[in-house]
């Protein structure tokens, strides 16, 4: 075989070897279609949790449109013979989160101490809102939201003063309530938000809660937050490598 016919032989064979590797590099991602790293191979973080005390709380109360229960060691929720009265309260968040990561919520939950005096069917039904706005401790009542300007409806119950309600609390005798604020805590901490203000009110008993003024410390309001903490630099990594699997 002369020296030419060879050197074509092995160019042929270099280029079938080439055009294999073409072929198979294109068929790869048909063979595993819709492939997801993120379900077959998840990136885990630890669960931690945080317990916030109130930073405020009150009643507001229709009997007594114009007065301020700041001050006062406990708030009643529920209607009686003379008014309705709902309970307004403020909770922190996340103060320590960083450029480089945030949390990642996956529950949250309020818990008050209550209490009824009422004689028979105990049973009430708990309703908790975010409230659109922050309010005054010491000035808040049943028409106020702070010295300075009014709920844009009586006892915080305009479409402007808070948002929808979560499904309700069903309670049925003294006991420390707990209250579930999961999507609330998430939509607040997916805006930034480093605190979240509630409104709380209910339809049955009437029950007086403790407030962040109450002596015990283990009977003030708290709430409860479970979260992952997920570094931005791993999510960049991840999805890079996501990228890379389904292109």
């Amino acid at each position: 075989m002369s020296t030419a016919t060879d050197f074509r032989c092995r160019r042929r064979q270099a280029l079938t070897i080439v055009m294999l590797f073409l072929i198979a590099d294109l068929l790869v991602p048909d063979a595993i279609p819709h492939y997801q790293l993120e379900d077959n191979n998840p990136v885990l973080y630890p669960i931690l949790q945080i317990s916030n005390n109130s930073t405020a709380d009150s009643q507001i109360y229709s009997q007594n449109p114009n007065s301020n229960y700041g001050t006062d060691d406990s708030g009643q929720i529920g209607s009686d013979q003379n008014g309705e009265s709902k309970m307004v309260i403020s909770f922190p968040l996340f103060t320590n989160s960083s450029f480089f990561s945030y949390p990642e919520v996956s529950s949250a939950e309020v818990e008050l101490v209550c209490s009824t005096e009422v004689q028979g069917d105990q049973k009430t039904q708990l309703y908790v809102s975010a409230l659109s706005n922050s309010f005054s401790e010491s000035n808040v009542t049943w028409l106020n939201r702070t010295g300075t300007s009014l709920w844009t409806s009586p006892g915080a119950s305009g479409a402007a003063d808070h948002g929808d309600w979560e499904p309700p609390s069903v309670e049925t005798m003294n006991a420390t309530f707990s209250l579930n604020v999961t999507a609330l805590v998430q939509h607040a901490v997916s805006n930034g938000d480093t605190s979240i203000n509630l409104l709380i009110e209910s339809i049955g008993a009437a029950y007086s809660c403790s407030t962040r003024e109450e002596l015990n410390p283990f009977d003030r309001p708290k709430i409860l937050i479970s979260y992952m903490t997920v570094s931005y630099t791993h999510l960049r990594a991840h999805e890079t490598l996501r990228y890379r699997v389904l292109r």
